[in-house]
């Protein structure tokens, strides 16, 4: 069987070639044919990354209860009323206007406070 003979679906190797080199079909989604599953995850990671980023920023880059704002992965939304909670939004696969969407029901809380608040939801009004 030839390098550039027609696989299995259909597809040749000549028609899929991601611009880290990679030709093999087996290794790109579907009929995706610019990017192979590596790229194709780092770019979507990438961008599902600036996102948040983007919701931490609209909601001030800071923790609002004590000010933190070294690292953004320590950054979480909390959602005050959870019935309106439709989503997490870290670990969200929706696209950018239903993240901001979901962001502006949300206040920014550090990791810590962000534990704190439930704990307090959890413990009625004393210290958990």
């Amino acid at each position: 069987m030839s390098r550039y003979s027609v696989s299995r679906k259909g597809y040749s190797h000549r028609d899929h070639k991601c611009e880290c080199g990679e030709t093999d079909p087996k290794n790109f989604y579907g009929k995706r044919k610019k990017a192979c599953k590596k790229c194709f995850n780092k770019m979507l990671f990438k961008k599902r990354k600036n996102y948040q980023i983007e919701a931490i920023e609209l909601l001030g880059g800071k923790c609002c209860r004590c000010g933190y704002n070294k690292c953004l992965s320590a950054l979480e939304f909390h959602h005050e009323d959870p019935s309106k909670k439709e989503f997490v939004i870290g670990g969200s696969a929706k696209g950018r206007s239903k993240i901001l969407e979901e962001a502006k029901k949300c206040i920014l809380l550090c990791a810590n406070c962000h534990r704190e608040a439930h704990a307090n939801l959890r413990a009625g009004s004393s210290d958990g």
